[in-house]
């Protein structure tokens, strides 16, 4: 009996022992509506995360200040504390115990009979089996005068273990809830407003850094519904891993627009080549993490995406000062100042994370509410950018009216120019003319002279009346005659009309050979001499060119042909305007004027011209037709 009763005693003397070193409990009265329990929790690390609650029960606990931060470990946490109720107060509260977005939380719950019920919480259980209606991972507790409840809880989860625990006065845990979802849901209309005003403006103006920036934004938004518990009460029951996939694509997409957004916003591309495929290579790296946001491997990726993010951010900050230092921008402070202030947030967050820094109310909700105070001044760099951008495009439409102002009145100059040529250049023609017929006995040099002096009157009379054909063109004075035209005998006088050499070289197809099309003979000829002629003086020497012409009911489809060096798409965007000239005209003679005639007379007609590079190395150049539509008035 003496040795039983010194059994007894030494096992009270070894349990005193133990748990003098651990936190006192909670003592539980009518001071506060909620108490918090930190400083009251024992701590114990389960590595195997294997262990039953009656082997964790006997491990050793460890008392811990505050609440540990969190970190992404495999281990399973256990914590313990004591409720102890004093005085005469209600015996119904509510334990809540956090965060929110932990997979798997499982408690013990000691009852009046000193039996220990078991709750399942996380986001891994629907909320409609939750012990508690709540987005928090809550659960009801009674506390009776003649004995402290103990409580054991075991947490585990691929996200950061960030734990808390306070205890609640039932009507004080629901007014705070209340208050909590009510400015919750501004914070989170806030944000939908910011996306959408991004979003629009980004479309509207073009700016792909809007829309970037509402890529982030959105990630926020998908996030802070994960972290925050939001995500279990909109996904149905049967889908619970959507829990998981809330949170990760929040903090994957976060990492994924912050690079996107900074590539946009510096301007990468063109101001820092090489570092815009450094942040091409993170986005790419960041998309691939995607598939695994499910799985244990998140243990691994967010926290390295996390301090890739801040570590690329701090970059960023360097390169948009130097930008800001070289351009002087207004809207480069704003951003400066906004992403300082996320920055150190976000380094706060990695500071829980590793334990460097206490977990708290103000700890915890910091990025949160540094979010907004970014967002706030991000939307003034906006303000301030959209009025910048209406400024420039002021500036730009003013001078678009100028130029247009400045074109017109040159192509005025020329059109009156190019008539008063034409006096003269008669003159000069009648006379050299006259000189041929009167003095018969000229040296062959003197009348070679006077040939070239009427090549040259003619070549200059049929640019004059090029432009002042285009001007009539442009501005509808000229309205095309069609008529009924045999097309092979038209063309076979275009041919002859510009030599033996044409005659030569050119090869005519027309198909039905005696077919015929509305036109006005006189343009249609001047388009298609120009056309003819180009492609005899740009073609390879000695080689055909080719004109085949289909008509049928009604269009007329020609295309003439040469083997020439192959144009570039440039090129062949800029062929038609005034002066152009491509490539392979530089050592050849010419003004870069007979391709836009063409097209403008082609245009008058209702047709299109459209130059091309041929599969068998030739170039053509498509006239299309299509057949004349009279009206008549009653």
């Amino acid at each position: 009996m003496l040795k039983k009763s010194v059994a007894v005693f030494l096992l009270w003397m070894l349990m005193t022992a133990v748990y003098a070193q651990q936190n006192p409990p909670l003592s539980v009265d009518m001071s506060a509506q909620h108490l918090s329990l930190a400083g009251h929790v024992n701590f114990y690390s389960d590595k195997s995360a294997a262990a039953t609650f009656k082997q964790a029960r006997l491990a050793d606990y460890q008392p811990v200040d505050g609440f540990p931060g969190g970190i992404y470990s495999p281990d399973a946490h256990w914590y313990y504390f004591t409720l102890a109720k004093t005085g005469n107060i209600p015996g119904d509260w509510i334990l809540a115990l956090g965060a929110s977005f932990l997979d798997d939380i499982q408690v013990w719950l000691e009852q009046a009979d000193g039996h220990f019920e078991h709750y399942q919480l996380g986001d891994h259980t629907p909320f409609l089996q939750r012990p508690l209606p709540s987005r928090l991972n809550a659960l009801p507790v009674a506390l009776t005068d003649d004995r402290p409840v103990r409580v054991y809880v075991r947490i585990h989860s691929i996200s950061t273990l960030a734990f808390n625990a306070a205890l609640w006065q039932r009507d004080a845990f629901w007014v705070n809830q209340a208050q909590y979802n009510f400015f919750h849901g501004l914070y989170f209309g806030v944000l939908i407003i910011v996306i959408f005003i991004h979003v629009c403006f980004g479309l509207w103006l073009g700016q792909t850094a809007l829309l970037a920036y509402a890529g982030y934004v959105a990630a926020l938004l998908v996030l802070y519904l994960g972290i925050n518990g939001y995500g279990a009460i909109l996904v149905t029951p049967k889908a619970i891993w959507i829990n998981d996939a809330i949170t990760g694509i929040g903090t994957i997409g976060s990492v994924y627009f912050i690079l996107f957004m900074w590539d946009q916003l510096l301007q990468l591309k063109q101001h820092f080549p090489r570092i815009h495929r450094f942040y091409l290579a993170g986005w790419l790296i960041t998309a691939s993490t995607l598939p695994w946001m499910t799985t244990p491997f998140y243990r691994i990726l967010a926290p390295v995406l996390t301090q890739f993010a801040v570590a690329s951010s701090f970059f960023s900050l360097g390169l948009l000062i130097v930008l800001w230092l070289k351009h002087k921008q207004t809207e480069l402070l704003f951003y400066l100042l906004a992403f300082v202030i996320t920055t150190f947030s976000g380094i706060a967050q990695i500071s829980i994370h590793n334990n460097w820094m206490p977990q708290n109310i103000v700890t915890t909700n910091i990025y949160q509410a540094s979010s907004l105070i970014h967002i706030v001044i991000m939307n003034m760099g906006l303000a301030w950018r959209i009025y910048r951008l209406k400024q420039q495009k002021n500036v730009a439409e003013h001078q678009a009216v100028t130029l247009k102002q400045r074109s017109i009145e040159q192509r005025h100059f020329v059109a009156m120019l190019s008539h008063e040529f034409n006096t003269p250049l008669a003159a000069i023609d009648r006379t050299a003319n006259l000189l041929q017929a009167k003095y018969s006995s000229l040296s062959q040099q003197e009348a070679a002279r006077l040939a070239d002096i009427r090549t040259s009157v003619t070549h200059l009379t049929s640019l004059v009346n090029s432009f002042l054909l285009s001007e009539a063109l442009d501005h509808q004075a000229l309205t095309p005659n069609r008529e009924p035209c045999p097309v092979k005998p038209f063309m076979l006088e275009i041919i002859a009309s510009l030599g033996y050499e044409a005659k030569a070289r050119v090869d005519l197809t027309v198909t039905p050979p005696t077919g015929a099309f509305e036109l006005d003979k006189r343009l249609i000829n001047i388009a298609i001499c120009n056309l003819v002629a180009n492609a005899l003086k740009y073609s390879t020497s000695g080689t055909k060119v080719t004109l085949a012409v289909t008509i049928s009911a009604d269009t007329l489809d020609l295309r003439v042909s040469n083997q020439t060096k192959a144009l570039s798409e440039e090129e062949l965007a800029l062929l038609g305007t005034p002066y152009f000239r491509a490539s392979t005209a530089v050592k050849i003679k010419g003004i870069g004027l007979g391709f836009h005639f063409s097209r403008e007379i082609i245009r008058a007609h209702g047709g299109t011209l459209t130059p091309f590079n041929g599969l068998s190395g030739e170039f053509t150049v498509q006239v299309f037709l299509p057949e004349f539509e009279s009206t008549t008035e009653s």
